[in-house]
């Protein structure tokens, strides 16, 4: 079924969905307590907002007591202007009641005066309290919050914020009946609410985001653009798993004017047209992320001048240099000093600020800056070293790893004494009632911590563990330093613990040198306490590496002396002989 079909089906049960919800007795018991609510006037909406703005639903002490709700104790009221008719007496023309005109005094010939009742109105003072100021009997309500973290909301949520062109913040929010999300059109900016599950927080950035998609002008009513939006978060959802019907079908039910929805009729052809265009745009985030699973590195674009690159674009590493090269070359030349044809300098065309996050492997990130055409750097790679890290070696070693073993494999539990030894730990991942679901096994602690990392990012219930893998570690030091520092095998499981926990590999040199600048800096008086932390770590590595070295060349010695004490005793039998 293509997405066009997927979406008539979905719009189709969302009008059925909402049609059953108008009879529903829970809808019907919300409506009855709704009439006892009044609705203020906007002078007296600016005064309850001004006294309390996080006031919801307001009434007096006896409509709150005729709900069974009572006013806290302490609690002081919201001050408004109740309207307050009233009587009183006044002179007027006494009315001819034949002629309807005013009576003449036949001696005098002056109009003949009477008293009349008339009514008034006035304006008093008088106190109202929220909901908030209150407590007994629950109130009905619709739309209860959406519950559960599920791996479609944390996918949805992502590839939201990928495809917004608009920013997307989480706002605290206050007030339990406040809303979940809101489009600001003069800040151009979607907020959510802080603290909700991923279930609502995913359908309700998707409704706000329809409407800063449809609704930048108002070209309709509010009820018509709350139906679309919602009718939009519905669609959207549903298509990648997520089920938002609970909510969605009270919502619109709520905000549609009549049970022939006319709102969600008239609209028809607008949510299914924006509901696929949104879904295709997912999609297709979605896919590259798929593919992009495997990369060691990663690049998601922040923020680009210029139009170099999208938000949220999102490349590999070779694909991120390749551009990076293209266009610093490019945008360098454009910037070369030029004159005009009076031989005047001609202003340089300024260069293009670029915001990126590299995301790892390993799961780590960081933020990096490349300032296209600002000739401080060639390529990608040369703008990372800047930041002290070595891209090119960082996927030589990740292929390395990759090619020697397979990172992950799950195995059966009757292998379980055969795992310490050849594994670096192990993931339980745990199903709905809390028990083990699935075992995945790692043999290295990049692949380990990048699952972890992952599995935490979208709520994945786990119980990670780590084996007794310090000759495991050590091993994997040594091969990899080997070539380089062949005293390597010296070492002890400590300092090769010590190593494996450095943020990225470096090599001996690397790691020599690394430990005079932080031992310089500790000089100068300008560091803090990681930096005395990241001092005496790499002192102790050092210092076991010239213990390994004067061990090796023991060792060698060793080997020369027996190696004379043989030929020696040769030599003495060939005498004797």
């Amino acid at each position: 079924m293509n997405t066009n079909d997927k979406t008539l089906e979905l719009m189709s049960q969302l009008e059925k969905g909402i049609k059953e919800t108008f009879t529903s007795e829970r809808y019907i018991n919300f409506l009855k307590v709704q009439s006892q609510f009044y609705t203020y006037s906007f002078n007296n909406a600016m005064l309850i907002s001004m006294q309390n703005p996080d006031a919801t639903r307001v009434a007096g002490y006896k409509t709150w007591q005729k709900l069974e709700r009572y006013v806290k104790r302490g609690e002081h009221g919201i001050s408004i202007l109740a309207p307050s008719p009233y009587k009183y007496e006044k002179s007027v023309n006494k009315i001819d009641p034949k002629t309807k005109q005013p009576m003449n005094d036949p001696a005098t010939g002056e109009l003949i005066k009477e008293k009349a009742t008339q009514e008034g109105l006035r304006f008093v003072k008088v106190s109202v309290f929220d909901v908030s100021q209150t407590e007994g009997k629950e109130l009905p309500s619709l739309c209860n919050e959406l519950k559960g973290n599920s791996l479609e909301a944390s996918n949805i949520i992502r590839a939201v914020k990928r495809i917004s062109e608009v920013p997307i913040i989480e706002d605290v929010i206050k007030g339990s009946n406040g809303p979940k999300g809101y489009f600001d059109r003069e800040k151009n900016l979607i907020a959510v609410r802080l603290g909700m599950s991923n279930d609502q927080t995913a359908k309700t950035l998707v409704h706000e985001y329809a409407h800063a998609t449809v609704h930048q002008q108002p070209l309709f009513d509010r009820a018509t653009r709350e139906v679309q939006a919602e009718s939009i978060a519905y669609i959207v959802s549903n298509r990648f798993g997520l089920d938002t019907s609970a909510y969605t079908f009270e919502y619109v039910a709520a905000w549609s004017s009549g049970r022939e929805l006319p709102e969600l009729r008239s609209s028809m052809d607008l949510i299914q047209k924006i509901s696929n265009d949104i879904i295709n745009k997912m999609e297709s985030v979605m896919t590259k992320d798929i593919s992009l699973e495997k990369e060691p590195i990663t690049v998601e674009i922040l923020s680009s001048k210029d139009s170099f690159f999208m938000k949220g674009q999102l490349m590999s590493f070779e694909e991120a240099d390749k551009l990076f090269t293209q266009y610093e070359a490019e945008h360098f030349a454009k910037r070369s000093v030029e004159r005009d044809i009076n031989g005047n300098l001609l202003p340089p065309i300024p260069y293009s600020q670029t915001e990126m996050m590299v995301h790892l492997a390993d799961g780590r990130t960081f933020n990096v800056r490349f300032d296209i055409g600002a000739g401080d750097d060639q390529s990608l790679a040369d703008c990372l070293h800047r930041y002290s890290f070595d891209a090119k070696r960082y996927i030589e070693n990740y292929h390395l790893q990759q090619n020697q073993s397979s990172s992950a494999a799950p195995l059966s539990p009757d292998s379980e004494n055969l795992i310490p030894g050849n594994y670096y730990g192990k993931i339980d991942f745990l199903g709905n009632s809390g028990n083990v679901g699935e075992t995945i096994y790692f043999k290295d602690k990049l692949s380990f911590d990048k699952e972890v990392s992952e599995s935490r990012d979208i709520g994945r219930p786990m119980v990670p563990k780590i084996f007794n893998s310090s000759d495991l570690i050590k091993n994997q030091i040594i091969a990899r330093y080997e070539k380089e520092f062949p005293a390597i095998k010296h070492i002890t499981e400590k300092t090769a613990n010590l190593i494996d926990s450095l943020k990225e590999p470096l090599t001996v040199k690397e790691i020599k040198n690394t430990y005079k600048l932080a031992g310089k800096k500790l000089e100068s008086g300008c560091s803090c306490p990681s930096d005395e932390i990241t001092f005496n770590k790499l002192k102790n590595i050092v210092d076991d590496f010239k213990h390994a070295q004067l061990l090796e060349k023991q060792a060698h010695l060793n080997e020369k002396a027996l190696h004379n004490q043989v030929v020696k005793q040769s030599m003495d039998m060939e005498i004797s002989m």
